[in-house]
């Protein structure tokens, strides 16, 4: 789900987009979202992979406090 008028739907992702990577980070399951996210701060921007109808696209996310 991405919640309206979030950083994530600013940006452009949208409900059923599968993240795969965040930063260096691999995405596999949901605790890898919140490693890749630990020691980032609000305002900073991190590139983030995802697949959206079978193709990868790459997304520069504003992080929220």
């Amino acid at each position: 789900m991405v919640h309206r008028q979030s950083p994530a739907e600013t940006v452009g992702m949208r409900a059923g987009d599968l993240i795969t990577r965040i930063g260096d980070f691999l995405v596999s399951h949901q605790l890898d979202v919140e490693r890749a996210l630990i020691g980032r701060k609000a305002g900073e921007s991190v590139p983030v992979t995802v697949v959206r109808a079978g193709a990868e696209e790459r997304i520069e996310l504003s992080l929220a406090a």
